[in-house]
């Protein structure tokens, strides 16, 4: 057995995996096709795919993966973090349990990570609309954005929060929640992963307009957007997270899977 490297060019199927057996809502062709290039894979039992190394890597593994495949991946891994070319990864527990023990004195945070799915929808209203995100300022979604990062432990130079603010006003899948006064609440932007869910990702609330309602208003426009597609929405929560955690409840967000996030030092 051998994890071999991947691009994103080459199409042809990568492995035999079992749905059941992998964590909810991966789609190994939208991994593979859109825009995720580092693609490390035995072909039968273990998939690592990440977008890029300040990024965290995703890992997938069948419930019968070998020992000989796990050692494989912790060494692939091992290469990876010493070219500097991973910073976290994402896994179910049983495997973030052994990176831990593999790569102990490297840790740096533990993250455990609740999936949700949207069963049925519990519409929440609020004072101001929704808006696209055209109509935000890069400077302030790129606020927004490296303020939630920095909550997350994760400091981002000017350069990228600049970056991922103009990215997130140009983007048509990117939506906001503007006050009665005019100032910008929450933020949230769509990937759509195949024909049958879609994720809510980048929530944000400018802190001091919290606990107004804004976010679950802006998360109902956004799922009646998705369910109109045909599509099921779903997002990914710090578990530990109360308050966010609280919003998507409230709205009809349950449970689906777990994960952990497992972060290195630098």
């Amino acid at each position: 057995m051998s994890i071999t490297l991947r691009t994103k060019e080459q199409k042809e199927p990568l492995i035999q995996l079992i749905g059941k057996d992998l964590p909810a809502f991966f789609h190994m062709d939208r991994s593979l096709n859109l825009g995720r290039p580092l693609i490390l894979s035995d072909d039968k039992d273990c998939l690592m795919t990440q977008d890029s190394p300040t990024e965290p890597m995703w890992i997938w593994t069948s419930q019968t993966i070998s020992d000989e495949s796990l050692e494989e991946m912790i060494f692939s891994l091992s290469a990876l973090r010493t070219e500097e070319n991973l910073r976290a990864i994402v896994s179910k527990k049983q495997i973030a349990k052994l990176i831990s023990l593999a790569f102990e004195n490297e840790i740096e945070r533990k993250q455990r990570i609740l999936v949700y799915e949207l069963k049925t929808l519990q519409p929440a209203k609020a004072e101001g609309k929704c808006i696209p995100g055209a109509e935000v300022e890069p400077d302030i979604a790129g606020d927004l954005i490296a303020m939630m990062m920095k909550e997350n432990g994760e400091e981002l130079s000017a350069v990228r929060r600049n970056s991922l603010g103009t990215a997130f006003s140009q983007s048509p899948d990117s939506f906001a929640w503007r006050t009665e006064t005019g100032e910008i609440a929450s933020i949230a932007r769509i990937a759509r992963l195949g024909n049958r869910y879609a994720e809510v990702h980048t929530v944000i609330t400018e802190p001091k307009l919290r606990n107004h309602g804004y976010a679950q208003a802006l998360l109902t426009e956004i799922s009646l957007l998705i369910l109109s597609e045909g599509l099921t929405p779903m997002l990914y929560a710090d578990r530990d997270y109360l308050p966010s955690n609280a919003v998507y409840r409230k709205i009809g967000f349950s449970v689906k899977d777990q994960l952990t996030a497992v972060r290195f030092r630098k």
